[in-house]
């Protein structure tokens, strides 16, 4: 995230570290990067450290969920990638455990915090790969991920192709008459999905379509990273690695794959090369439509609803402008 939370004590964060993790940590410093977890640098006198920390209220998936109900799905992913590490897959970058075993701990019943190696490598921008090789890497990487044991699958949640806040949108949908005034933003996007809101309902119509027939598929569903463009990706001397592991679903190989292909359709002979299994046209789709779907429904509720402008509303009311077009539809 862009904007620290304003009531998060960096002296009890530093405390926990020291409690929990063992980390007597001399410099904390905010890191202004990424869109859904909060970042730190952790200094000690002889490492350095990512700490991330997730805001469950904010994380929560749907409106009505608990704090309970987001730390179980993100324990679940962060658990998977700790499994995914300890069985060899050497380009998994998963949370180090807590003294007491632990994937991630609690911080002032709001705060989920996770901490990670702080590693040496080049990092890339979200958007399309720019080199070739690389690409080729992760393509590889995820080949690896979608044929591993059995075992790293226990603690993963399975896909439920629901989009987060769809309800959210539905009731926006129903309210496009009447001024919204939750903030700087509200009636902006009020107007813009007023312009769009028959374009919205089609790609809906569509993808559902779609999954109606994914599911009969459940054969073909693996353990998949969720995001694995360019942005999750770090060049370290040893090769490619992923981090973000908080998306880690069950479900079918095509969540991974579908921007990658859409890239370079080559990818798709890569992966059948790889693992025998090709690469299906309509779940493609599907998740391309599930992504900019899933973005509509969170801006537009999260815009909808009291906010202040800062950096992250400003953000999201520019990735609105860009994801609410019929041409992408």
């Amino acid at each position: 995230m862009l904007t620290r939370p304003g009531d998060l004590d960096e002296a009890h964060l530093a405390e926990l570290l020291a409690q929990r993790f063992g980390l007597e940590v001399t410099e904390l410093t905010y890191l202004p990067v990424g869109f859904g977890s909060h970042h730190w640098r952790a200094v000690t006198a002889t490492t350095e450290w990512f700490v991330t920390i997730d805001d469950l209220a904010a994380r929560a998936r749907e409106p009505g969920d608990t704090a309970a109900q987001t730390r179980a799905w993100l324990l679940a992913a962060l658990t998977t990638a700790a499994e995914l590490r300890d069985h060899g897959h050497d380009f998994v970058v998963a949370p180090r455990p807590a003294e007491d075993g632990q994937v991630a701990v609690d911080l002032d019943g709001r705060y989920l915090v996770a901490l990670y190696p702080m590693l040496a490598g080049e990092t890339h921008a979200f958007g399309p790969y720019a080199d070739p090789d690389h690409l080729a890497a992760v393509v590889d990487r995820l080949a690896a991920l979608h044929a591993g044991p059995p075992s790293c699958r226990q603690w993963a949640m399975t896909e439920t192709f629901a989009i987060a806040r769809r309800a959210a949108l539905a009731a926006a949908r129903s309210a496009l008459a009447d001024r919204w005034d939750g903030g700087p933003f509200a009636e902006p996007t009020r107007r813009l999905l007023a312009r769009h809101v028959d374009e919205v309902a089609r790609a809906f119509a569509r993808y559902d379509a779609f999954v109606v027939t994914a599911r009969t598929q459940s054969d073909r569903f693996v353990l998949t990273h969720g995001e694995p463009h360019p942005g999750n990706t770090i060049t370290t001397a040893g090769g490619v690695v992923l981090v973000d592991w908080d998306t880690t679903l069950i479900a079918p190989p095509e969540r991974d794959l579908w921007r990658l292909v859409l890239q370079d359709p080559s990818v798709a002979e890569r992966y059948h090369s790889l693992t025998g299994v090709r690469v299906e046209h309509d779940a493609v789709e599907l998740y391309r439509l599930a992504w900019d779907l899933a973005d509509v429904a969170i801006y537009v509720s999260d815009l909808r609803r009291p906010h202040e402008r800062t950096d992250d509303t400003a953000q999201a009311w520019d990735n609105l402008e860009r994801v609410l077009d019929a041409a992408r539809w």
